[in-house]
């Protein structure tokens, strides 16, 4: 059974999403909301088979890097980037997204959501 399961959520009601994932080869599920209908809101799922979550982490700041500056200009005009992290426990689990880790994901603009489930519940 897989550990955890990710996503980029990107919200904005001022910057194109559909453009910007365009632009950063971002494949979101179904058709991102843009304004005037609502808040610009999409979930980009991620696929991190056989990768452990600082794997993982390393892999969305590689990968996004080079799209700094758009993520960068989402922010400035306040929207938000998350890495939503949904882990599933049978019991005690742990994980660490170390220092550096973080560092770069602050440095894109991405916050780090972690949910943890039982996984007696799913």
């Amino acid at each position: 059974m897989r550990t955890f399961e990710a996503s980029l959520r990107l919200y904005s009601q001022h910057v194109d999403l559909n453009a910007l994932c365009r632009d950063a080869n971002l494949l979101p599920c179904g058709v991102p909301m843009d304004p005037p209908h609502g808040n610009g809101f999409c979930v980009v799922p991620l696929d991190f088979r056989d990768m452990d979550l600082q794997d993982a982490v390393a892999a969305v700041c590689s990968d996004l890097a080079p799209h700094r500056q758009s993520l960068r200009q989402l922010r400035k005009r306040g929207g938000e980037i998350e890495l939503s992290v949904i882990w599933y426990a049978a019991g005690a689990a742990s994980g660490t997204v170390d220092a550096k880790r973080l560092k770069q994901l602050g440095e894109l603009g991405i916050d780090l959501a972690i949910s943890v489930y039982s996984s007696r519940l799913v």
